[in-house]
């Protein structure tokens, strides 16, 4: 998607598994495919080709998927003798993220697969003593709020260990605050499985021309009543 916005006239995506097996967001690909993008699917690089230290062509293999691996997704297979080739001005290898833990130098704290740092995985120590980690260095691309609670874990562990404590496995937290809530059981319409509110988008064409928000902010009255779904979201399953 940045390389129509920076003026590129075809995007193609080739990749190995099926559309449902990408480690996306579903939205970001409907996204891409209605911006124009060409998904080929159970296709992989092979090998690239050019002169001149240029890049002009890639080839290409087509893949059958067999048996489930650790993931829990096909392992994709290469079909002997489907190997073809396209022409290309360009190639972005994207093939996921990593942390650049480079740095650490000391054999105390550990790095495993991918440059991911080695902790304990409920306190998030490391193996350096009063140093912890966690996010995305730990575990790899994930989740904001995965991030936020591996904050949290850590920040627990931390006040202890500044406390001269033994670290917990538990979240430690200054106290809740009880909430109010009404005794009485809920309305007909409470109970009724009510879908998100769907946020308007700027068309298509505007998209593709700025690297402009597309996905534009909910109005007063949307606002409120994708409010009123969440705030009884033990009802609301919708969305």
């Amino acid at each position: 998607r940045v390389a129509l916005r920076k003026g590129a006239e075809e995007v193609h995506i080739f990749y190995r598994r099926e559309k449902k097996d990408m480690p996306a967001i579903a939205e970001e690909i409907e996204a891409a495919e209605q911006e124009g993008v060409r998904l080929h699917l159970l296709t992989a690089p092979a090998r690239i080709l050019g002169s001149d230290g240029r890049a002009s062509r890639l080839e290409l293999i087509r893949m059958k998927l067999g048996e489930f691996d650790r993931s829990g997704r096909k392992t994709p297979n290469p079909v002997e003798g489907s190997e073809y080739l396209v022409d290309t001005d360009m190639i972005i290898e994207a093939i996921g993220q990593r942390p650049d833990t480079s740095f650490i130098k000391n054999g105390k704290i550990q790095t495993g697969r991918g440059g991911t740092v080695v902790v304990d995985r409920r306190t998030l120590a490391t193996g350096r003593k009063g140093i912890f980690a966690g996010g995305d260095a730990v575990t790899g691309p994930q989740t904001v709020i995965e991030a936020i609670a591996a904050g949290q874990r850590a920040a627990s562990s931390i006040r202890r260990y500044l406390q001269g404590k033994e670290l917990s496995p538990l979240v430690e937290r200054n106290g809740y605050e009880p909430i109010a809530y009404s005794s009485e059981p809920p309305s007909e319409e409470e109970t009724k499985e009510k879908a998100r509110i769907k946020a308007s988008k700027i068309t298509t064409s505007k998209r593709k021309t700025s690297f402009k928000e597309i996905t534009l902010p909910y109005s007063p009255d949307e606002a409120r009543e994708e409010a009123s779904r969440c705030l009884r979201c033990d009802l609301e399953a919708g969305g």
